[in-house]
């Protein structure tokens, strides 16, 4: 279960007990799913949809903006569209992918299929409904391509604490941790979209929390494909800034927050005065 913390924005620990109850707040955002269309699939599996925000939601929506992909489409001489959901993932992070379904499971009421791809060392989420997709592309407005994907409005009108477990689904998905020498070990958060609007908001996010950040533009080239493209990225430099984050955001992700923890093996910690209680 995880214990989200109704006093203070901070960090919500975990524990692998599963989702008992979704968390919701006062004044959350409500959610009109009268339209929703339920297939007989849906049915059969019992599926829910929310009826408001809540931080299960919120962290949810920022893992599909940042690994996630709402399909709909038709197949060749088929008259009736298909839709599907996925979440893709390193194999090395099947724990978080796990997580994820669990989270799933708590909002939906049902989980996702998982299928280990071994020769691209991926993993993969995914669940064929039509009312999980339609949900996610008309209330919460995620689109099929995510070039220029933004922000859902639902957690940009949200409370701190939903805009901080939105950040943390998408940084679990798509920001890394790293550690740099020069001239002293530092460790470093960055993440990378190529839509400038999710990172511009995203980095807006992030200041309100009052965790500085900067962003810079920078071109990324892909070998498989041969193309450059342009990538938005985000940064979070410095013990202070990092353990301003990992305090008010941090990570579900082990293999990411384990680095942060890394970094402060090769520090001298009692003569840091910014680093957070818990990892001391």
């Amino acid at each position: 279960m995880v214990n989200y913390d109704h006093k203070a924005t901070s960090h919500w620990s975990t524990s692998d007990k599963g989702y008992k109850a979704i968390h919701l707040l006062k004044n959350m955002q409500k959610f009109n799913i009268s339209n929703i269309p339920f297939s007989n699939k849906d049915k059969h599996y019992k599926i829910k949809l929310p009826t408001q925000m809540s931080l299960e939601l919120a962290e949810l929506i920022g893992i599909v903006v940042g690994d996630g992909h709402i399909g709909l489409y038709k197949r060749n001489h088929e008259n009736r569209s298909h839709y599907r959901i996925n979440i893709c993932g390193n194999i090395k992070d099947e724990k978080h992918i796990d997580y994820t379904n669990s989270l799933f499971y708590s909002v939906f009421g049902v989980k996702l299929n998982k299928l280990i791809i071994k020769n691209k060392n991926a993993i993969e989420l995914q669940k064929q409904s039509k009312a999980v997709c339609l949900f996610f592309k008309n209330i919460i407005n995620i689109p099929n391509n995510k070039r220029n994907i933004t922000i859902p409005k639902c957690i940009l009108a949200g409370s701190s604490k939903i805009k901080a477990l939105f950040i943390r689904g998408l940084a679990d998905a798509d920001f890394c941790l790293t550690i740099k020498y020069k001239p002293n070990s530092y460790p470093v958060i960055q993440g990378g979209f190529k839509s400038k609007t999710l990172t511009e908001e995203s980095s807006k996010i992030l200041k309100e929390l009052s965790i500085k950040n900067y962003v810079r533009k920078e071109a990324q080239y892909y070998k498989k494909r041969d193309i450059t493209y342009t990538i938005h990225k985000i940064y979070i430099n410095g013990f202070k800034r990092v353990g301003e984050f990992m305090e008010v955001i941090g990570f579900n992700n082990e293999n990411k927050s384990s680095k942060y923890t890394q970094a402060l093996e090769q520090r001298n910690l009692k003569t840091m005065k910014h680093i957070p209680k818990k990892f001391l």
